[in-house]
């Protein structure tokens, strides 16, 4: 369930016009890893919604250069 989740927002995150993610190549499970690594990271990670926390943390993970 978490997997499909994420990779639904990393969807999302890669239609909008302006990306600001870039993730080709890079597997649905490279994507949670980043996802969970970062959660695990903060201190206080229930305060945010969930959609907002995975996309901050996959536009943290995977920033357009």
């Amino acid at each position: 369930f978490c997997l499909g989740y994420v990779f639904a927002i990393a969807e999302a995150l890669y239609a909008v016009p302006d990306k600001t993610v870039c993730f080709e190549g890079v597997s649905p499970e490279t994507l949670l890893d980043a996802v969970v690594s970062h959660v695990a990271n903060q201190p206080a990670p229930r305060e945010q919604q969930a959609g907002t926390l995975v996309a901050i943390a996959l536009e943290t993970s995977f920033p357009c250069k």
